[in-house]
């Protein structure tokens, strides 16, 4: 009986400790903090999305940035459409609201990128846990094909960072990573003048965006993001338009992706172009002065023009007259711009003067006063006399002229190429030397595309003409020397035979001397 009876009360106790286990593990897992993480290198920064789901309510959070608080240029969280910025203390980054939440969505862009004559380095922070709560953490972060990669807390393959863990309190991994600027394709937006036009019924957009190069693969396209309310109606070069098919677009839930194919791409690190934008919106009593386009940009100045005059709340910091009646307002910088909807818009009231025709010229003057940034552009300019437009047709003839021989030239360029490429393999040149060739290469096919541009503007239809055609051909010539960069590349990294690098390199030499040809029949039927 007594054996019984403590058979019973070991049962009893073992079904207790199994329920306080239980209960315990239960208690546990409620405790736990949810974290989900994906970063990217983009446009010259590193940009870190998390979404964090706490397991009880609270109205602020840390994490931990290690000793990267002076590389951290943006950071803000997000709850219920109420945004915070954060605040770094420290190894700490702080975010503090005015109430709870049990979830919240961090934005965070780290000055991670450093270069010097060969290399391209990254070191930035992960944070994986909020101060004080162990948490669950999945996701990733993209750095690069071409990079090599050490993360001390997550798996890296492919230039990808993974993360799949129970993380303490606190933890942050620190991720560094490099790779030859040979192998780097890298863009930064260092300058954005934005010029927004009022008219009855409509804001126009006018940004042009400062790009620099900073690695030595070439940057073939540029991607920006608008809010679908917005339409764009032209893309431009400093010298030309883009035409349409060097324009895609795609339609997401509440934006539209645009990808523009850089006319010329930009070659090696240190080249610099401007692109700009032309997009439109209706007017509803606001402008969204400090929208973002995607890429982060830290400089940037922002007017607001009318034929008449305006009431601006935030109120302007200077205002200029352009003309007889149109006015400019100068805003000042509100702070980084990143993604739209970070800035509250800018309220607007206008009053339009009453006009005869004279805003379009006015406009065009406002917005090349912008680019070249003189206020003191504007010229008006009379009747010219004849002896004027004698010296206008005799440059006009020099211009053809040159642009005949920058053609010939650029097709000579091409044909000596491809000769230097086949006696440096003839006499067993090894692929540093063949990249090198090639860079040098895109580099003056860009000076002799930028020249040529210039040349042809001036020729008024003529050279519109020419440019729709030449873009085509220089489009196809970068494609195929950079298709001849990559199978170099494959080719010291052993990825593919000997024999498949000498079928590929002739086919892309062949095509290249095709292209050259084709080059010099548009010199030879350029209605010059």
């Amino acid at each position: 009986m007594r054996v019984e009876r403590l058979a019973i009360l070991l049962l009893v106790v073992l079904m207790l400790a199994r329920t306080a286990s239980a209960q315990e593990a239960s208690q546990s897992t409620a405790e736990l903090a949810h974290m989900s993480i994906q970063g990217r290198i983009e446009y010259g920064y590193a940009l870190l999305f998390a979404s964090v789901k706490f397991p009880r309510p609270v109205n602020s959070f840390s994490l931990n940035i290690s000793d990267f608080g002076d590389r951290i240029l943006l950071a803000f969280a997000r709850v219920d459409g109420q945004q915070v910025s954060g605040r770094v203390s420290g190894e700490l980054l702080t975010f503090e609201f005015t109430r709870e939440f049990t979830e919240a969505n961090v934005t965070l862009v780290i000055s991670a990128l450093s270069a010097n004559a060969t290399t391209l380095s990254v070191a930035l922070p992960v944070p994986l846990a909020p101060l004080g709560v162990i948490t669950n953490v999945t996701g990733s972060f993209t750095i690069g094909t071409a990079f090599t990669v050490e993360t001390i807390l997550g798996s890296s393959s492919q230039g990808v960072v993974k993360y799949n863990l129970t993380a303490v309190p606190s933890a942050c991994d620190v991720v560094r990573a490099w790779a030859p600027l040979s192998s780097v394709q890298m863009v930064r937006v260092t300058f954005l003048n934005r010029t927004i036009l009022l008219s009855p019924g409509k804001v126009e957009y006018v940004d042009s965006l400062h790009l620099v190069s900073e690695g030595e693969m070439p940057t073939t396209s540029l991607r920006l993001t608008l809010p679908s309310a917005f339409t764009l109606d032209a893309v431009e070069a400093s010298l030309f338009k883009y035409p349409s098919r060097y324009i895609s677009q795609y339609s997401a839930k509440n934006e539209t992706l645009i990808v523009i194919s850089l006319l010329p791409a930009l070659q090696g690190a240190g080249q610099r172009s401007i692109i700009t934008l032309r997009y439109s919106s209706p007017l509803n009593g606001t402008v969204d002065a400090y929208m973002g386009l995607g890429p982060f940009i830290q400089n940037y100045t922002v007017r607001v023009c009318i034929e008449g005059t305006a009431t601006l709340s935030p109120s302007a910091s200077r205002v200029e007259k352009v003309g007889s009646s149109m006015q400019c307002y100068s805003l000042p910088p509100a702070g980084p711009l990143l993604q739209p909807g970070m800035y509250s818009p800018v309220r607007v009231t206008p009053s339009f003067a009453q006009t005869s025709g004279g805003f379009l010229p006015l406009i065009g003057v406002v917005i090349t006063v912008a680019v070249v940034g003189a206020a003191g552009y504007l010229v008006l300019r009379k009747e010219r006399p004849k002896e004027q437009a004698v010296l206008e047709k005799a440059a006009e003839e020099g211009s053809a002229e040159k642009v005949r021989k920058l053609i010939e030239d650029w097709r000579n360029d091409i044909i000596t190429l491809v000769k230097q490429l086949r006696e440096y393999r003839a006499r067993g040149a090894g692929t540093t030397k063949m990249i090198s060739l090639l860079n040098s290469h895109m580099r003056r096919d860009s000076a002799f595309s930028s020249e040529l541009r210039a040349f042809l503007t001036t020729l008024g239809q003529r050279g519109e003409k020419a440019l729709g055609t030449l873009a085509t051909i220089e489009s196809e010539i970068n494609s195929c020397v950079e298709s001849l960069l990559e199978v170099e590349r494959l080719y010291r990294r052993g990825r593919i035979t000997k024999h498949e690098y000498k079928q590929k390199v002739d086919e892309l030499e062949e095509k290249l001397l095709r292209l050259a040809e084709s080059l010099g029949r548009v010199y030879r039927q350029l209605p010059l």
